[in-house]
């Protein structure tokens, strides 16, 4: 038996022992349906080869082992050359050169792993598959990259690719994707994938190209990761009978070999998350109520957004000045019954942490001008009913959509020419809010149904300056700051706004109630 030696990385199968070259019949050959890792033939790339090996024939051998490891067999398997074996076939021949092997299974697998990963064009699923072959026999992604002379993250990361869907993995495998698309979705917990994979496989309505890996992973951390920087609950400690998160391997932080995480790691199960962050905030809840025995709890609520938190369901918040005063001290003491208790819990309008709000159940009992009801109240939707969830949605929204006419009023059209500001406006819808709520406001004439490029392209250059100016706005962070910019007093329109938009409410119920 002659000992050939093979070209390999460092570490796989340095000699293999080599019985015969020469020309098979290639009705002997059989394919194992495990055998190549190759999945996917284009069509022009076989019909190149194929083309190929009719003017010079298969100029390097296709490798074989004995069916049942007997060399006396009539049948042999493939091990590697699968794709040179097709377009022989269908070049008409009849014969292929081959290399007989007298190698176990296991050896053969090696060898096609070898085989196949030093193929100039292999596909990231088609790398992935081979070191999962590899991986069954060796049983760990640090021994299968010792073997091949890669690093642990490389081989982690391509055997993450195996486990999305299979219309992902053909985009991966045929370019539309990139591996880098797969490793971010792989990251993500499969229940919380089905929008993620929506979003990376559809094109862009403007630019007709499917999303960067930048924007996925943008969005990957605005819908699904949590920063546990951010976390109310303990960390390190198991909490509401949940896996301690400095052991969980849903944080980055503790997977570096497949995630670029943070130092302090991000959350990458938001179910997980949220019911640890329920938990906090009762345990707050549950502490504040013994500070202030005799309160109403009246559970919790979110701060409105860009207009102060007055109020809760109509009954005035008292601040602190107030809550200092003697009386209301001694009315606290005396009828605790009349005082309420809300948790505010923490956003960017607010405290990072979850503070504790004091509400006046009985205007009557405060001392006369020690606190004044302001119209403006609190829109969260916390403890309300459909109706008022619904109601107060129609009120901010119209409160914001009058904000935002007066400074369009405003706005003054620059020298830019109008092919400029299309190609502006363009680039603003694409950073996504609700577009045809800001092209309703600049141009009334907009249909439910019509699209949104071209709605764009037939508005006149003073519109579409308005509309940049406008979809550059950020509804829920600081918007009375951004209107000042524009001579807008948010806090002075509020008020008669609240109420065109209450008569505004009332007349739509009653178009909906004739219906």
């Amino acid at each position: 038996m002659n000992i050939r030696k093979v070209k390999c990385k460092p570490g796989l199968i340095e000699i293999i022992p080599s019985t015969a070259t020469g020309l098979m019949d290639i009705s002997l050959i059989k394919v194992p349906e495990s055998g190549n890792h190759r999945q996917y033939f284009t069509e022009e790339g076989m019909k190149e080869l194929e083309q190929n090996i009719k003017q010079h024939g298969v100029l390097e051998p296709i490798l074989l082992r004995p069916d049942g490891g007997d060399l006396k067999d009539k049948k042999f398997l493939l091990i590697a050359g699968e794709r040179r074996l097709r377009a022989a076939k269908a070049a008409g021949l009849k014969q292929i050169p081959a290399r007989i092997m007298d190698v176990t299974e296991d050896v053969a697998h090696e060898i096609q792993v070898a085989e196949n990963l030093q193929r100039q064009n292999l596909g990231p699923i088609e790398e992935a598959v081979a070191f999962k072959r590899l991986h069954e026999r060796l049983q760990s992604p640090a021994a299968v990259a010792a073997t091949l002379d890669k690093s642990v993250p490389y081989v982690v990361r391509a055997l993450s690719l195996l486990e999305l869907p299979e219309p992902v993995k053909v985009m991966i495998e045929t370019g539309e994707l990139t591996a880098a698309h797969g490793h971010q979705l792989a990251r993500v917990p499969e229940k919380n994938r089905e929008a993620l994979i929506r979003f990376a496989t559809t094109r862009n309505e403007w630019s007709k190209q499917y999303p960067s890996v930048d924007d996925l992973k943008n969005v990957i951390e605005q819908k699904v990761e949590h920063d546990l920087k951010t976390a109310l609950f303990p960390k390190e400690t198991e909490y509401a009978g949940l896996m301690a998160c400095g052991i969980c391997p849903h944080n980055t932080g503790n997977q570096g070999v497949l995630f670029d995480g943070a130092v302090s790691g991000k959350c990458t199960n938001p179910a997980c998350f949220n019911r640890k962050t329920s938990a906090a905030l009762q345990d707050f809840a549950d502490k504040a109520q013994k500070r202030f025995p005799g309160f109403k709890v009246m559970g919790m609520i979110s701060h409105p957004g860009y207009m102060d938190l007055k109020d809760v369901k109509g009954h005035p918040i008292l601040p602190d000045d107030v809550l200092m005063n003697n009386v209301v001290k001694k009315a606290m003491l005396e009828t605790p019954e009349k005082f309420g208790i809300v948790v505010v819990k923490p956003s960017k309008w607010s405290s990072a942490k979850p503070t504790t709000a004091i509400v006046c159940l009985d205007d009557a009992i405060l001392p006369k001008g020690v606190i004044k009801i302001d119209p403006l109240r609190d829109y969260g939707q916390n403890q309300q009913t459909e109706e008022e969830i619904k109601r107060n949605r129609f009120i901010n929204g119209y409160i914001q959509k009058e904000l935002l006419r007066a400074v369009a009023s405003k706005i003054n059209p620059s020298k830019i020419d109008k092919k400029t500001w299309t190609h502006i406006a363009f680039n603003s819808a694409r950073m996504g809010g609700d577009v045809k709520f800001i092209l309703n406001i600049v141009d009334g004439n907009i249909k439910e149904d019509e699209d949104i490029e071209t709605a764009i392209k037939k508005l006149d250059q003073d519109v579409l300056v308005r509309f940049v100016v406008l979809s550059s706005f950020n509804l829920w962070d600081d918007l009375e700051g951004q209107l000042k910019i524009f001579g807008v007093d948010a806090k002075k329109m509020a008020k008669p706004l609240q109420k065109e938009a209450e008569k505004a409410w009332l007349e739509t119920m009653k178009v909906e109630e004739k219906k």
